[in-house]
Order: structure tokens, then C-alpha cells, then sequence
């Protein structure tokens, strides 16, 4: 795969992702600050699954999101898609870039 190619991959995870959330009802502005949320939920247990996942979201406050396993899997895709690895800390303009750089 060329590198225009996965740039352009990595666009339409972010636009599909947005379109996803936004009809779920989080608004734009606060995609970022959920997305930060789901990567740390993802990073706090590294042998976590969905559902640990989808309560540890529930519990830190995003309980009005009805994240389903498919909307989960294409966050991870785009985290991972921007650099994602859990490793390291990502300030929160990090995700705000992921977002609002479309």
C-alpha cells in the first residue's frame, strides 16, 4: 500500500467514526474527550475485552453513549490508524487533531 493510500484510509475511519458518534448523539465537540477516555479505558487494562471496556466508559461518566462493539472497534481502528499503541501519553490536542483536522 502507497502512503496516499493509508492517509486516505485513515481519513475515512475518522469521517465514519465522527458520522457513527454523532448519531449516537455525542456532538462533535466532545468526540475528542471521549475518544481520550476510550483510549485510556483501553490502556488502564491491557487484558481488558468490550464490556469491561464499554463499564469502565459508563462509570467515568459516558453512560449517555451507547458504544456497540462495532462503533468500539472503529475508535481502536482510528486510534491505532493515528498512532495509537498504548504505550505513551497523548495530550488531549492529540485527539483533538484526530477530529478536527478534517
Amino acid at each position: 500500500m502507497v502512503l496516499w493510500q493509508i492517509i486516505s484510509m485513515a481519513y475515512k475511519l475518522r469521517q465514519l467514526l465522527i458520522h457513527r458518534l454523532t448519531g449516537k448523539g455525542l456532538e462533535k465537540n466532545l468526540i475528542p474527550g471521549f475518544l481520550r477516555c476510550l483510549a485510556n479505558s483501553i490502556d488502564v487494562g491491557q487484558h481488558t475485552n468490550f464490556t469491561s471496556i464499554n463499564k469502565h466508559m459508563q462509570l467515568i461518566g459516558w453512560d449517555d453513549i451507547d458504544l456497540d462493539y462495532h462503533t468500539f472497534e472503529l475508535a481502536r481502528d482510528c486510534l491505532e490508524a493515528e498512532g495509537f499503541t498504548g504505550e505513551e501519553y497523548k495530550p488531549s490536542h492529540w485527539y483533538e487533531e484526530i477530529i478536527f483536522s478534517l
